[in-house]
């Protein structure tokens, strides 16, 4: 099997399992997560419920508490509930005064209707037009009245008030409302003298303990056993002992779903709530976000195959370039044709071992051919001269009449924008080409920068904002050709994450203590710590003159600007960087500069 079929195999293996086992972790961890926030998320519900039954309960007894803390109003109910010996307008004149009390609550309002009622007929209501116009001391009151179905639980404990569950309203005699009540009997003299009753509308329970849209189901149920609150379609029957108080269980209904429970309690009502969810919900969910986890594997295992493809041919580049060497190089025509036993090198030296071995081939080949070699290095060496001499001689005007061909075909054609870039790029070119003199004055510096920055306004347009701020009489000043623009090129080419970003370049000078200092300033991401602190290890070592690293300054510019700079100008310029709101480059020139020209 050929080395580069070895190479694919192996990394396709590595590369397949790496990546099933991420995959099944995550699918794992994915899975854990939205367990923990099913939990999390029964829990908010479990909270808010309590709370906001609590809170309207409370609401109730405020105005349970309202009335029969009022003693007019008891004096109102103990007349009416003797009324045999009471007189009419005796009679009259407590009801009204009850009634006064009734309207002029400040949170009677706040619900269905409040009742006042008692076992001789007696009955009066905060709310005449939703009684259908029940009759106090009529035939059809006292019956109603005395066939209530919680009187008896309610006065076997007179001193507290009773929740009473979802029931059709007994004094609304045309239609059928669903209330749910708070009753409290009123004592006097530690006898019962009626009954006050606060009644909310079944759809506020319903705005309590969720809403139809919502995929949960919710069970409120009071420790005697009595349903509180349920969905319709929840037929579930759920025992508390079974399920310990906010943690999530499962629970298979009788039919036959099974559901993650949680329930909550309010200790204080004596109400414990069951929040329940299909399972299949939770796990449907899971299930798709497993499957974009292996769609995603699988889009990644197709570009790692990819590239291990990529990676192979390049790595074994070397080894069949110098196999293809080998085999045109046949050792019987070595004399009989010494032109086709010259060859290149096809190998590099960071090819390591292949590039030695290959430099071991040419020597063995040279030993074979020495009588040739020397006539045949001399012809060979003084044709590639000749050959470079002649690349070497292209003749720059060339490009410029190109470019000034682009431009005057653009501006017959209307198109400004594309000439104006033409003529930029042509100042550009003439000045960077230009090779009469290694100085510049920093005014033709600037309008290098300038240049430059004018075609980069072209790519980003309003997402590119330039500032150059100079003093004029240091426009005149000396410093080395080509020292602003590639530092204001690297800021652009490294300071920013994606094209959309605004950029902000500044090029800032002033002279201070004797000295040009120049900045390049821009509102980028800045130099990470890590890469400000080998930047700035590098710029010592070029001062100090040891050793450069070229791995250290690879794909990195501005060292190799400030190279240039420091040695052309003989230690004399200065460079150091740092962070302040995006990138920083400070360069110090002395204002006698002097340099040569070339």
């Amino acid at each position: 099997m050929k080395l580069r079929r070895k190479i694919i195999l192996i990394f396709s293996v590595i590369l397949f399992i790496t990546i099933t086992i991420n995959t099944i972790y995550l699918s794992y961890t994915s899975l854990d997560a939205s367990y923990r926030n099913l939990i999390a998320y029964f829990e908010r519900l479990e909270e808010t419920m309590v709370q906001s039954i609590e809170r309207y309960i409370v609401m109730m007894d405020l105005a349970l508490d309202d009335l029969t803390t009022d003693s007019e109003f008891i004096r109102g109910l103990s007349i009416a509930s003797d009324a045999e010996n009471n007189g009419m307008s005796t009679l009259l004149t407590a009801q009204n005064a009850m009634s006064q009390t009734l309207y002029h609550s400040a949170v009677v309002d706040n619900f269905y209707r409040v009742s006042v009622y008692a076992p001789n007929g007696f009955f009066l209501s905060s709310h005449f037009e939703k009684n259908d116009i029940l009759v106090s001391f009529s035939d059809e009151a006292h019956e109603i009245i005395n066939q209530l179905p919680w009187l008896d639980t309610v006065k076997s404990a007179p001193f507290q008030r009773h929740i009473i569950p979802p029931h059709i309203d007994p004094f609304c005699i045309a239609q059928d409302i669903c209330v749910f009540s708070a009753i409290r009997v009123v004592m006097l003299y530690g006898q019962p003298i009626g009954y006050v009753e606060v009644s909310s509308g079944a759809e506020e329970l319903a705005s309590i303990f969720g809403s139809s849209n919502d995929p949960y189901q919710v069970q409120a149920v009071f420790t005697d056993g009595t349903i509180f609150y349920k969905d319709t379609e929840d037929c579930a029957v759920y025992n508390p002992e079974d399920f310990p108080l906010m943690e999530l269980c499962t629970y298979r209904d009788p039919n036959g779903c099974e559901r993650y429970v949680m329930r909550a309690e309010s200790r204080w009502l004596g109400l414990n709530i069951y929040v329940s969810e299909d399972v299949s919900i939770s796990r449907s969910y899971s299930m798709r976000q497993i499957y974009t986890y292996f769609e995603l594997a699988l889009l990644i295992f197709m570009l790692g195959m990819l590239i291990v493809i990529l990676v192979s041919f390049k790595l074994t580049q070397a080894t069949w370039l110098l196999t293809d060497k080998v085999n045109q190089m046949p050792v019987s025509r070595l004399i009989s044709e010494p032109y086709a036993t010259r060859e290149l090198m096809v190998t590099r030296p960071a090819d390591g071992e292949i590039h030695t071995l290959e430099k071991a081939f040419d020597h063995l080949m040279a030993a074979l051919r020495t009588s040739v070699q020397n006539e045949l290095f001399l012809r060979e060496n003084s044709l590639k001269a000749q050959l470079k001499a002649l690349q070497a001689q292209i003749n720059p005007h060339f490009v410029y009449n190109t470019l000034n061909i682009i431009s005057a075909k653009s501006m017959e054609s209307g198109n400004e924008e594309i000439s104006e870039i033409c003529n930029q790029f042509a100042q550009m070119l003439r000045y960077s080409t230009d090779t009469r003199s290694e100085v510049a004055t920093l005014e033709e510096e600037l309008e290098h920068v300038k240049c430059y920055l004018q075609l980069s306004k072209a790519r980003y347009e309003e997402n590119l904002v330039y500032t150059i701020d100079v003093p004029q009489d240091s426009l005149c000043l000396k410093l080395p050709k080509l020292t602003l623009q590639p530092l204001v090129e690297n800021a652009l080419s490294h300071g920013y994450n994606g094209p959309a970003n605004r950029r902000d370049v500044s090029v800032l000078g002033e002279i201070r203590d004797g000295k040009l200092c120049l900045t390049v300033r821009d509102n980028g991401v800045g130099f990470s710590p890590e890469k400000l602190a080998e930047l700035t290890a590098a710029i010592h070592s070029i001062e100090a003159h040891e050793p450069f690293d070229p791995a250290l300054a690879r794909h990195i510019g501005l060292l190799n600007t400030y190279r240039r700079l420091f040695f052309y100008s003989s230690g004399a310029i200065h460079m150091w960087l740092e962070n302040d709101g995006g990138a920083l480059v400070h360069i110090d020139i002395p204002v006698d500069f002097k340099a040569h020209d070339a």
